[in-house]
């Protein structure tokens, strides 16, 4: 059975409860953080936090040679609430488990599919059960990382979330080596017969107009819909909320379809006047089908209770949910009821930690999927025997 163990810090009172240390089983170390002073990170640039206070020097001082992983959020979950210290760490010890992690540098690999490549060729092995991912929110291309993991590992699951911005940084950041870094991405690969692992997505967002032929895209830029400029669809269908762009879009993302009929939904971050054209938080393929949508609160309250259903294994020790920044901005005041919305479909007992991304990663119909503004959760049970 796995030991599951959560804490806190912050510059006042440092780690609460004391920070844990090794006791010889393998370990994951999950490390997730907004802080208002983290400054603004040039790509690929190492930054150690200044001053005495480096809570994530001495977590990975302590945890030296086991997994730890980390990243810059908008925001940590930790259990049922959504906590006010800046950093949030979660040990998890595994008994019958073996972990295998690594970092990779994103301009030393050639581009996100490289990452992906490199990382599932060190993930690699034949008791391999799933994969575990997070990286720099801005320089990490999700949906080229996930093609990568694709090619090397097409049947494997892989989930997890590319970093989220804090209350007053505009750059992201993933721990590397206890330091703070923009242009990586880390994953941990759970090894053997005795771990079961959980995995859901939803959003919890409806449908508001028509579905549109993407007639011209390229890469995560949408410029026609229909062979019309994708901007002035939009705008149109927004109304007078058209007038509000790009602060409106939070509210109004859009499914995309593809030509395997997989449907994940896309952030639109920014417009474009000077070419009438949107960017979304993924690639958008030309030749899907794109529709715009619309959620109250209620329903992606609901939308985080039916991730954590598709992802409930039974009597599942640990869960990990990773929302989106843009959901935590829509939801306001109503943000903790996704989390006891997601609680409520999981074992009593279930620890559960988090943090608002980016983008996140999620198996969606047995491939790998990179998501906007959607709930994705994977569960985690250490099983003590294991069937024949």
């Amino acid at each position: 059975m796995m030991l599951v163990e959560t804490v806190t810090w912050d510059a006042d009172a440092g780690w609460q409860p004391d920070l844990p240390h090794p006791d010889g089983r393998s370990a994951l170390v999950l490390v997730f953080g907004h802080l208002p002073d983290a400054g603004q990170l040039d790509a690929g640039h190492r930054d150690p936090l200044s001053g005495t206070a480096d809570p994530f020097a001495e977590l990975s001082s302590v945890w030296l040679g086991h997994a730890v992983l980390g990243c810059s959020t908008a925001g940590q979950l930790m259990h049922g609430d959504l906590p006010e210290a800046p950093v949030v760490a979660v040990v998890i010890r595994f008994d019958r488990t073996t972990l295998r992690h690594h970092h990779v540098e994103l301009t030393k690999a050639g581009g996100a599919r490289n990452a992906g490549r490199d990382l599932a060729d060190v993930m690699d092995d034949p008791k391999l059960r799933g994969v575990f991912v997070v990286g720099d929110g801005h320089a990490v291309n999700g949906a080229s990382l996930a093609a990568g993991f694709a090619d090397r590992l097409p049947d494997m699951p892989v989930s997890g979330g590319l970093a989220g911005n804090g209350l007053s940084a505009e750059s992201t950041w993933s721990l590397v080596d206890g330091v703070r870094c923009t242009g990586w991405v880390s994953a941990v690969g759970f090894v053997g017969d005795h771990i079961e692992l959980g995995f859901g997505a939803a959003g919890g967002w409806d449908v508001l107009g028509p579905e549109r032929l993407v007639t011209q895209s390229y890469g995560n830029v949408l410029y026609e819909l229909d062979g019309q400029p994708a901007l002035a669809l939009y705008r149109d269908h927004l109304g007078e909320l058209g007038d509000d762009l790009p602060n409106a879009a939070v509210g109004f993302p859009m499914s995309i379809r593809d030509l395997d009929d997989r449907t994940v939904v896309r952030t639109v971050w920014s417009v474009n006047p000077a070419t009438d054209s949107l960017r979304l938080g993924g690639d958008v393929p030309q030749g899907s089908v794109a529709q715009l949508l619309h959620a109250s609160p209620d329903r992606l309250v609901e939308g985080a209770h039916q991730a954590a259903r598709r992802a409930a294994i039974g009597h599942e020790e640990f869960a990990i949910a990773v929302s989106c920044s843009a959901r935590r901005r829509v939801l306001g005041e109503r943000s903790d009821e996704e989390v006891d919305a997601a609680l409520e479909a999981l074992d009593p007992g279930v620890h559960l930690v988090g943090f608002y991304s980016n983008s996140s990663l999620c198996p969606d119909g047995g491939q790998i999927d990179l998501h906007n503004q959607t709930m994705t959760i994977t569960t985690f049970r250490e099983r003590t025997e294991v069937n024949a």
